[in-house]
């Protein structure tokens, strides 16, 4: 499998990323102008000295591909540069430098290259080798000088040598540089990450700013500023720990600029979301993008879930928080395009291949994870283990993840704008934008510590590789958008009261790609602008919402629900509910829980009659009855299928908040209906919440039409038979035509 790719036409080739090439034309121009503004000047000493150029980028971003891509394109213009061999600090030996290694690369390189080189040359560099050595040598091994006499002498000649050896190398690399009848040829320096070699970085920078301050000789280091700073820091702090560190952080930057002007700089930044779903190692066709596909493709088949990378490839819209949990530099990209490559070979069956990529995928996502949490938040390393159990048609064993921590994960929801209820209808209901999702991370009693957003990406991207092959019975530990969630971005008045409970939900979002969809769906539905009194529209939309949700949508729009009665989109999304039960799929899960526990609150009697309540009701519980057989690898069946809906009214009935508030009494009778555990408690504020509801709908009915101009041409309606919810709202109206009349 061949990662390279010609660069250049010309004798070299080199692996470049579409995203390095813009930096790599700009450092090549550079030099070019630095090049051309040296072959204009009649003497080269006369030409300002060189400045060194810097490659800076986090680790992994491409700095050493930038260096040997452009090291190779300059390769080919052997009469305009001299491009010598990358050194690498690290691999030196106890006494070797930059400057040392650079004489030693220069005379092998002249002598090996096409043009002749002059003895004179030659002894040139041998002279100012010796010159350094010289420089270098320490005072005790002067001592074994066999007179005084000598040991002065030699002491004088140490000491002249450091000067001595700045004219040397003048000289020298006027001759190397512009030669006589000859082009002008820059000396290129490549430097590969010397942070990496900490205890030399002193003496290395020296070395860069001698050779820089030689026209005509190009040091370019690649580094990341940020790791080259932190060792200098700790350096300086041992020699002056008595200056406060920001003082010396700022000497620091002041010395750096003086060694890498920003002129000769060159920062790669981390890569898009766009960019990291369209890498490819060089030379290579598939997009990352194709290869998560198809392994979602190939998971789906042999566990049944699907992954939904769609939204791993893309930035979440309307949100901050969250970003996409794919690695951010092009070498962990690369080692996730390799380990998914159809060119990798992984010996085993299907489950162990699947069972090797997954592992080789959560060590690529975590690292942001572990890196911000430390000690604090434990993630088993062993996060995907193999479960071995036999099936009785004897196929692969099944493939289980399972991701563990020691640690409470609570997200966190940042909407809009404050929900304002002053003016709002009777009964209504008030819905704002979902504009952040954040989270923090608490283990045992100490404070809590907000997760950085890849840290949280990568927690939910876990959570998603973990639900993919194992049931949700099966986590001890989810952090999920859900009941709480929702309700932030709503308020809801019923019969003018305030609700401390909400009854639209949207489902609940357990994995990164579902709380993305989650999101656009709903800040879609909030930006239709539904008229907050207009309770049935905004019922038909949301079962829209759940049912798009399902369907991997992103956007909700009007033609979805307007032109279908709730009845009608009910049914729909029945159907959808019965296709969803016998999956494992997570989303699907998310959509029965939706379905099941949420759907009902639709049905408040504040929003539709008593007799409509109770027949949604009846149909609602012969629906989850027949679904309920099904039900076999979900966590919920029977009695369990209405968890969160009793999880969703169980605040309003907290003992410490006294009596039961009169607005939850509305849910009596599809609570009665569905079996829920909390319809006893329900049943004691029932009457009185028919006669607030009464009282309530009979002043609409009675007082407002006595200061609303009528339309002559409206129909009026009638229920179609007599009720008892009937006769009490006349009842009521005759008792306050009674109390005006009597008033006049």
């Amino acid at each position: 499998m061949s990662q390279w790719m010609p660069l250049r036409p010309g004798k070299s080739e080199v692996a470049i990323p579409e995203n390095l090439l813009g930096s790599l034309d700009s450092l090549l121009m550079t030099l070019d102008d630095v090049r051309a503004t040296l072959a204009e000047s009649p003497r080269i000493v006369a030409v300002p000295p060189v400045t060194a150029v810097a490659i800076n980028g986090d680790r992994g971003t491409g700095k050493t591909t930038l260096l040997s891509a452009a090291c190779a394109a300059l390769a080919d213009r052997a009469d305009d540069y001299l491009v010598l061999p990358a050194m690498r600090p690290e691999l030196f030996g106890s006494r070797d430098t930059v400057l040392s290694s650079f004489l030693a690369s220069l005379q092998r390189s002249l002598s090996a290259g096409q043009q002749q080189v002059s003895v004179e040359t030659l002894t040139a560099i041998a002279r100012a080798a010796r010159t350094y050595a010289m420089s270098r040598t320490p005072e005790r091994a002067l001592e074994t000088s066999a007179s005084p006499v000598d040991y002065a002498e030699d002491a004088l000649s140490v000491a002249r040598s450091s000067v001595a050896l700045s004219d040397e190398l003048h000289a020298l690399m006027s001759e190397v540089v512009k030669p006589p009848d000859a082009p002008v040829r820059l000396v290129i320096v490549p430097i590969d990450d010397p942070d990496l070699a900490p205890e030399l970085i002193t003496t290395i920078l020296a070395d860069i700013r001698t050779l820089a301050s030689i026209p005509g000789v190009v040091p370019v280091a690649c580094f990341s500023m940020a790791d080259l700073q932190l060792e200098l820091l700790a350096k300086r702090r041992q020699r002056y720990d008595w200056l406060p560190a920001g003082t010396l952080s700022r000497q620091i930057e002041k010395e750096l600029d003086k060694v890498f002007p920003y002129k000769y700089r060159f920062d790669l930044r981390p890569l898009s979301v766009y960019e990291r779903a369209a890498f490819r190692p060089a030379g290579e066709r598939d997009s990352l993008a194709a290869l998560l596909q198809d392994f979602s493709d190939a998971l789906g088949q042999l566990t049944g879930s699907q992954l939904h990378f769609e939204q791993w490839l893309r930035a979440p819209r309307y949100m901050r928080g969250l970003t996409s949990p794919l690695p951010n530099n092009p070498r962990s990209l690369v080692q996730l395009w390799e380990t998914l490559s159809p060119g990798a070979r992984i010996a085993g069956s299907r489950t162990q291949v699947a069972l090797t990529l997954m592992q080789r995928i959560i060590r690529l996502v975590e690292r942001p994870l572990l890196d911000d949490l430390g000690a604090l938040l434990a993630t088993d390393r062993e996060t995907v283990e193999l479960v071995e159990e036999a099936t009785s048609g004897g196929e692969d064993s099944l493939l289980q993840a399972h991701l563990t921590t020691r640690a409470a994960v609570s997200l966190i929801v940042a909407r809009q704008r404050p929900l304002e209820q002053a003016g709002a209808p009777a009964t209504s209901v008030q819905m704002a934008r979902l504009t952040g999702i954040y989270a923090d991370v608490r283990v045992d009693d100490r404070d809590r510590t907000r997760l950085a957003q890849e840290a949280l990406s990568a927690f939910l991207a876990l959570q998603e590789l973990a639900l993919a092959v194992t049931p949700r019975r099966d986590q001890p530990y989810l952090s999920y958008l859900g009941e709480d969630d929702w309700r932030f971005l709503q308020t809801t008045r019923l019969a003018g009261q305030s609700a401390s409970s909400s009854f639209f939900l949207a489902p609940p979002g357990f994995t990164f790609s579902d709380i993305c969809l989650l999101a656009d769906l709903w800040n879609s539905m909030v930006d239709l602008q539904i008229d907050a009194a207009d309770i049935d529209t905004i019922a038909r939309a949301h079962l829209a919402l759940g049912m798009a949700f399902r369907r991997g949508l992103n956007r909700l729009s009007r033609s979805s629900f307007d032109k279908q009665r709730y009845d009608e989109l009910y049914e729909m999304a029945s159907r959808q509910y019965r296709d969803a039960v016998d999956s494992s799929a997570s989303r699907d899960d998310a959509y029965c829980v939706w379905f099941e526990n949420f759907v009902p609150l639709h049905w408040h009697t504040a929003f539709v009659s008593e007799q409509l309540a109770v027949m949604r009701a009846r149909r609602h519980r012969a629906t989850l009855g027949a679904a309920s057989d099904m039900r076999a690898a979900s966590i919920r069946s029977g009695d369990q299928q209405l968890e969160f809906f009793d999880r969703a009214i169980r605040p309003a009935l907290d003992p410490d908040r006294g009596a039961a508030p009169t607005w939850l009494g509305g849910l009596y009778p599809v609570a009665r209906e569905l079996g829920s555990r909390y319809a006893d408690r329900l049943a004691a504020v029932w009457p009185e919440w028919q006669r607030l509801l009464v009282t309530d709908q009979a002043a609409e009915a009675v007082v407002f039409p006595l200061t609303v101009e009528s339309n002559p041409s409206s129909r009026n309606r009638f229920a179609k038979e007599e009720s008892e919810r009937g006769r009490a709202l006349l009842e009521r109206g005759l008792e306050v035509l009674r109390q005006l009349s009597a008033g006049e």
